[in-house]
Order: C-alpha cells, then sequence, then structure tokens
C-alpha cells in the first residue's frame, strides 16, 4: 500500500511541472485509485503498481532528459537503474528497457548519443545480471520468461500447457493462417478490452475538452480565431515526446495482443499513461483558463467519475486482496493436507492434477513442495511431467478429471481414495504395468 502514496506524489509532481497545475495529476490519481484492476492488484500484492511506479519514474527522467539534452549525465544512469528495475518486476517491462535505448540515442546532441546510450545501459545492466545467471544456469536461457515464445504460438496457454517432445503444435512455422487469425483476434481483443477498461476517462477527457472550449470562448469572445488558440498548444518539443509516450503505450498494447494477453488488468498501465498524457497536453491547451473554470472542469470530471465508476467497484473481488484467500480452505484442503501429515514427510513433494485442486494455495499455506498439473492433462502427459520435471513423492489427482488418467495411475502406484480426490504414493510403490 505504500506504493500508492508514493505514486501519488510522483503523479501531482508531474501534473505541477508540465500544466504548473495539480488539477491534471489529481485526476489522475482519481481514476488510477478508482481503477478495479488497480485496486485488486493493490490488495493482492502483485506487480503491476510498482510497474506502474517505475514506469513513470523512468518515462519522466526519460521525458527531462529529452527537453534538457545538457542535464546531468547521473540521471541516464538512473534512468537504466529504474528501467532495468521494472524489467526484473515485470518480464513484459523489457519493452521499456528497449524502446528507451533509440529514444535516449536520438534525443541526445550528436556527438554524444553512443556516451548516452553506454550510461543508460550502466544503470540497466547491473540490474538484470543476476538473474541473467540464474536464467542460464537453470534454464539455458539469457532471460527466461513464462510468456516468452508465445508470440510464436497460436495458443496463449501454452506456458501452462506441457507437449511430449514429439508433438506438433500449431505455430507460426506450422499453421500461419492459423496463427495469423488467431493473433488478430487476440489483437482486437487486446484495443477492446483496452477501450472498455479507459472508457470513463476517454469520456472524462471529452468532458474536459468541452469545458475548455466553453470557457476560452466565454474568455476571448464569439469570435475568437483558431490561429489564437493555436499558439496556446505546446512547444514542438513538448509534443513530440508527448507522441513518443502515446507510440510507445500504443506498441506495448501490441505486444500484449502478440504474446496472448487478454486480462484487463494487463491494461492498466499503458492505458493510464494514455490518459495521464493526454490530460497533460489538455491542461496545457488551456493554460489560460481562469482558476474558477479549471475548478469546474474538475467538479464536473469528480462528478461523472462517481457515476462511471462507483457502480464497478463492486467489481472489486474480496477473496483477491490475497494471494490466499481467507475463505479458500475447503473440504479436499484439509483432507489432502491431512492425508500427507499422516503419511509423508515434511521433505516429502506432490504434484497436483486437477483444476479442483489449487496447487499454488496448498503449496503456500502448507510450505510443501508443490508441483502444478498442466492444463492439458492426459495419461501420457501426467506420466511425462512426473517422470521428466516433478519427480514428485505422492500425486494428488482430482475425481473430476478424466477417469483414463485415474486408470493410468492406478496401473502404476498404489491409489486411497478420498472424497475429493485420489492420492498416490510414488516413492517405491511402482506396480508392475501391464503387458
Amino acid at each position: 500500500f505504500l506504493i500508492m502514496p508514493l505514486t501519488a506524489v510522483l503523479i501531482l509532481y508531474i501534473s505541477r511541472k508540465y500544466t504548473q497545475s495539480m488539477i491534471s495529476g489529481a485526476v489522475a490519481v482519481l481514476f488510477l485509485f478508482l481503477n478495479t484492476y488497480y485496486l485488486e492488484e493493490v490488495c493482492a500484492a502483485r506487480s503491476i503498481p510498482l510497474s506502474v511506479l517505475l514506469t513513470l519514474s523512468a518515462v519522466s527522467l526519460t521525458v527531462h532528459i529529452c527537453l534538457h539534452p545538457d542535464c546531468r549525465k547521473v540521471l541516464l544512469i538512473l534512468t537504466g537503474l529504474l528501467a532495468g528495475l521494472n524489467m526484473m518486476n515485470r518480464f513484459d517491462e523489457i519493452s521499456l528497457a528497449a524502446f528507451l535505448v533509440p529514444v535516449l540515442f536520438l534525443a541526445a546532441p550528436k556527438g554524444t548519443r553512443i556516451r548516452s546510450v553506454l550510461l543508460y545501459a550502466a544503470g540497466l545492466i547491473p540490474v538484470c545480471v543476476p538473474w541473467m545467471i540464474y536464467s542460464m544456469q537453470h534454464f539455458g536461457k539469457l532471460y527466461i520468461s513464462d510468456n516468452g515464445h508465445t508470440m510464436l504460438m497460436t495458443k496463449a496457454e501454452v506456458p501452462s500447457y506441457v507437449y511430449m517432445p514429439d508433438t506438433v503444435y500449431s505455430s507460426l512455422q506450422t499453421a500461419f493462417s492459423e496463427w495469423a487469425g488467431s493473433h488478430l483476434k487476440s489483437l482486437l481483443d487486446t484495443f477492446i478490452g483496452a477501450v472498455c477498461i479507459s472508457a470513463p476517462i476517454l469520456l472524462l477527457l471529452l468532458i474536459l475538452i468541452l469545458c475548455g472550449f466553453l470557457e476560452c470562448n466565454k474568455k476571448y469572445g464569439q469570435h475568437m480565431k483558431l490561429r489564437e488558440f493555436r499558439n496556446e498548444l505546446p512547444e514542438k518539443a513538448v509534443m513530440r515526446v508527448q507522441g513518443v509516450v502515446l507510440l510507445y503505450c500504443l506498441l506495448k498494447l501490441m505486444m500484449y495482443a502478440l504474446v496472448g494477453y487478454i486480462e484487463k488488468r494487463y491494461y492498466v498501465e499503458p492505458m493510464f499513461l494514455i490518459a495521464f498524457v493526454l490530460m497533460i497536453c489538455i491542461f496545457r491547451w488551456l493554460k489560460p483558463m481562469p482558476v474558477y473554470s479549471a475548478k469546474t472542469a474538475f467538479m464536473l470530471i469528480v462528478l461523472a467519475g462517481l457515476i462511471f465508476i462507483f457502480p464497478n467497484l463492486n467489481a472489486v473481488r474480496p477473496e483477491a486482496w490475497s494471494m490466499v484467500p481467507p475463505n479458500a480452505e475447503r473440504e479436499w484442503f484439509a483432507e489432502l493436507d491431512g492425508a500427507l501429515r499422516a503419511q509423508a514427510s515434511p521433505q516429502d513433494s506432490v504434484l497436483m492434477v486437477g483444476k479442483d485442486l489449487n496447487g499454488f494455495l496448498f503449496g503456500c499455506k502448507t510450505r510443501r513442495h508443490t508441483f502444478v498439473s498442466p492444463e492439458n492433462i492426459s495419461e501420457e502427459t501426467v506420466f511425462y511431467v512426473q517422470d521428466q520435471i516433478a519427480e514428485a513423492d505422492w500425486i494428488a489427482l482430482s475425481v473430476k478429471e478424466d477417469s483414463a488418467v485415474r486408470d493410468a495411475l492406478a496401473s502404476r502406484y498404489a491409489e486411497t481414495e478420498y472424497k475429493d480426490f485420489y492420492l498416490y504414493r510414488t516413492a517405491g510403490s511402482e506396480q508392475t504395468l501391464p503387458e
């Protein structure tokens, strides 16, 4: 929860710096903190709120560097440090770390561009090196992530799938038309989801623009020339920087579509950045607006925000406020925990097979080494996971899983039946497989 006040202070500071007013920042804070998906992330102590804070910090420093090329070079190192921390917090923030390289290169004065990029890398690389070493040692890849290769595959769920070594799955190389159709649909779903999550903000921005035109007409008269209004536009440099930030947000949304992100909570950061940049731009346009006019516009924004957002607060699910919900200890949990306590040692591991058996919950609550089964479970995949990956001491199978999986496990291991699951002892209990 400490991330929220830090984020609010940063937003208000940025607003004050670029609009000489905290009104746009207050509006941005209002909509971010009333966003149901953001609140769920905060209450569940997940990574997106920290990502919003680190992204704002890195982007604001980059904007300052772009507008003041003669600034202190330590800011380049600090920008790289923030981008690296953000990249370690969420793997998809590698897009921001990579995007800032050409931006800083082009923004630097000629003759210092290479040095600017090297200073940025000097802050970025040391943060990432420990994970790169760990990833290379344990996974054989420089930067492993759960969605690292999904953009080449047709189905977005593949990180939770297990494929046999000889399996030919649908991908860019094997089924281009199916891959293209799937990703075009994902792209459409991504932008529809992004628009849905930001619809109240975009509507209120429209109200703000309307208020601005009304107040400008009131101040300058009915015959205000368009040329006079254009004189209030931001400088070309500011406009270019705002355009670059918006371009990054749109590219990140496209990246989400490519890797198969269709959960709206992932859109909080890019859509908030888009709305915040638009608000700063609009408030700069309305710079000559009297104070009372700004208050009027702000009150209209708050009123519309209450109308559009408060009904959605019911969507904040209390069970999502912690990684281990307080009401999650169902009968299967107590029964499985009791069975393992009676028969297994604390060091024994367990493979959970079936969607009804929450392996993440069980492992977190019991501190027992727990493996979670893949979604495309079958007789072949369950043995492949057990023999090649998990090598668990016990296997718990949901009673709702396919009977063929139960028959396969029972043919190899001794089975004990319980109300919601079957329990198999794997270590030292293999039976002779039928020919």
